[in-house]
């Protein structure tokens, strides 16, 4: 018995030490992953998978070492059986150490029975606490502290009897390995629990740092921003909801660039019931002066879905007007031309400042049908001088509405970012689940699994059990730079005048070491939408350059040679700070038959580098370039029919 006594006290420290080693670990993975992982390299995925299942592994070797301690009781009761009352264990009472509630009522006796009165305690104390472990384990969770806890005085106990019934002093060396056992768990926990509460200080200061640049950090404050512009309209809701899968018209550059057949089904599709169905009710909500936003539900779970139906509909609905100016200056109809293009103005200024990045992409695209309808306007020559003041009063304060929309968007999708960072961190079914999402593209209700739910409940964040604590402290580290990141990149995109190639370099450098499944969410590009909203900006400086060319041209009886005749300072491309190029001929370019077509116009034209900007020169095409085209022909004359088009050249082509 004393042999086996002391085999069952090494057993017991060296599972302890393992436990401790096992839960300490994802703190050692995270410190030395940068030493091991590159971003090109898989490891890092590799590194990260095993941080989030550590936790199970722990729980799974605590219950391996609650295994090994049966096995070790068995083998105690064997042998006390020979050495007190010199005969073997039976087969029966074998048995009845096999069967879960059956042996530790045996144990219970069996011990009892070898000890003083005084110490009776100590065997039921050790029953009491392993059936706690295994049923806690069960209903509360494998990771819940109630049966770590249950399990050491469970442990301590069957020592303690042990040591009375063999009668073994604790030596020395037995006291120093406890110790030694003692310190590492203090060092294991006590470091682990100040570094976790401390990082929960540090996100709790974040999450302000975060309300004080208008960003919502709950869904109190959530709703507060949606409704910022005012009360949802419910009218404008049930007509995007009614026609959200209406196909997407054509733009102004795809019309010039069709033939006659095609414009033909266009002006039916344009007089057809559908259309005057789905896109003449806006005039009426348009006289009402009410904010056109969206109602858009919040849901009680993961916002991955916030309701990005209205963009699609405003963009098809401006499409629309822009076609039937068009058809109005055509039929040489420009007061009719003008009505609409109030309707249309009137129109943009009812859509709200963006609650998402998506919606103020959808603004700025609305702005380019906007500009293309300008540029129609002015080649038609139907307007008179105060029609031209009228549309030039009617370009003022765009830029300001684009930057504030972008910038409303960027705030509303930085929301979702940090909504998603929690899910994130713990609790880890939610981990695979947004990672599943992510992979699969899957936009939906949130699945769960059975199997994931029940091996990972049990923890809390209030107060982490030991085997979640190093990988919940990892977590928490993590979330908090993703929410710095989160910060930096939107202050950063707040202050348009520090924009430039170095700082943008730095801010990259800055977030080098954003963890690879929150990238997708935090912000693979974080700038995303910036570039857009250049372009459009360079839009509007088009559309008041052009305002200026029109006016010289009304005033000198000829278009300028070059934008220098002007004699005003000319506005450059706001992307890549080149000057915006001229040219007495207008470009319209057609997709066919996977081939692009130039097709030139009379004209005149503004262009822009727009896509060509950062790609290398063999990818820079005509094609890409922003452009604002004033067709001088009216009505514009049509392109052949498809199986008519000349060849296209390789430089348009490729």
């Amino acid at each position: 018995m004393k042999g086996l006594f002391a085999e069952n006290v090494r057993y017991v420290r060296a599972a302890g030490s393992a436990v401790l080693g096992l839960a300490t670990l994802p703190g050692v993975l995270h410190e030395v992953e940068p030493y091991f992982c590159s971003r090109e390299d898989h490891t890092v995925y590799l590194f990260e998978l095993l941080v989030l299942f550590l936790p199970l592994l722990t729980a799974a070797s605590v219950c391996a070492v609650a295994l090994g301690i049966a096995l070790q009781q068995n083998r105690w009761i064997a042998v006390m059986r020979e050495e007190r009352r010199h005969r073997s264990i039976s087969t029966w009472e074998d048995l009845r150490l096999c069967l879960p509630g059956i042996r530790y009522w045996f144990l219970g006796h069996s011990l009892a029975g070898e000890l003083p009165r005084s110490s009776h305690w100590l065997p039921w104390g050790m029953i009491a606490g392993a059936a706690l472990y295994w049923i806690t384990g069960l209903v509360i969770g494998p990771l819940n502290p109630i049966p770590f806890c249950a399990l050491a005085v469970s442990a301590g106990c069957w020592l303690g009897a042990g040591r009375r019934i063999a009668d073994v002093p604790m030596e020395r060396r037995e006291w120093l390995g406890w110790l030694g056992l003692l310190i590492a768990f203090l060092l294991v926990t006590l470091p682990g629990y100040l570094l976790y509460y401390e990082t929960q200080h540090e996100i709790w200061r974040e999450t302000r740092l975060l309300q004080n640049i208008g960003v919502p950090v709950n869904r109190g404050e959530l709703k507060q921003f949606l409704n910022r512009g005012g009360a949802p309209n419910a009218e404008f809701g049930a007509l995007v909801n009614r026609c959200r899968n209406f196909p997407l018209p054509m733009s102004t550059m795809e019309y010039f660039a069709s033939p006659e057949s095609g414009r033909r089904k266009l002006k039916a599709c344009l007089a057809g019931k559908e259309y005057r169905a789905d896109f003449l009710p806006p005039e009426s909500l348009i006289a009402s002066g009410e904010s056109l936003k969206y109602p858009r539900p919040i849901p009680d779970g993961l916002l991955i879905d916030p309701g990005f139906r209205s963009e699609s509909y405003l963009i098809a609905a401006a499409r629309c007007y822009s076609l039937r100016i068009i058809a109005a200056l055509e039929e040489q109809n420009g007061q009719e031309a003008m009505r609409l293009f109030r309707l249309m103005t009137r129109f943009l200024d009812l859509i709200p400042e963006s609650d998402f990045l998506l919606e103020a992409l959808a603004v700025q695209g609305i702005e380019s049908i906007r500009c293309d309808t300008i540029g129609a306007l002015l080649g038609s020559g139907l307007l008179n001088d105060a029609q031209l003041r009228e549309v030039a009063d009617s370009n003022r304060g765009r830029l300001d509405r684009l930057r504030a929309s972008f910038h409303g968007g960027r705030r509303g999708t930085a929301y979702l970012s940090l909504e998603l960072l929690p899910a994130l961190a713990v609790p880890y079914p939610d981990v695979l689940l947004v990672l599943r999402l992510n992979v699969q593209n899957y936009i939906g209700p949130e699945i769960r699994d059975g199997t994931l739910e029940f091996l990972f409940r049990g923890n809390t964040p209030l107060f982490p059990t030991l085997p979640c604590l190093w990988t919940e402290t990892v977590q928490q580290q993590d979330r908090l730079l993703a929410m710095r990141h989160l910060r930096i990149v939107t202050e950063y995109l707040d202050h348009p005048e520090k924009w430039s190639p170095a700082a943008d370099e730095a801010l990259k450098r800055e977030l080098a070491d954003a963890k690879w499944y929150q990238e997708p969410f935090v912000g693979r590009n974080p700038f995303f939408g910036r570039d857009q909203l250049l372009r459009a900006e360079t839009r509007c400086r088009m559309t008041e350059l052009a305002l200026q060319v029109e006016r010289y041209r009304r005033g000198k009886g000829r278009l300028p040679e070059t934008l220098e005749e002007l004699g005003t300072p000319l506005p450059v491309d706001a992307l890549s700070g080149e000057a915006i190029r001229f040219t007495h001929m207008a470009r319209v370019f057609r997709h066919e038959n996977e081939r692009i077509v130039p097709i030139d116009f009379p004209g005149w034209q503004l262009s822009a580098p727009g896509e060509n900007y950062r790609m290398p020169p063999k990818f820079q095409k005509e094609w890409r370039r922003d452009t604002f085209t004033v067709l001088t022909e009216w009505p514009a004359p049509a392109p052949p029919e498809p199986n008519q088009l000349r060849p296209p050249c390789n430089s348009d082509t490729d």
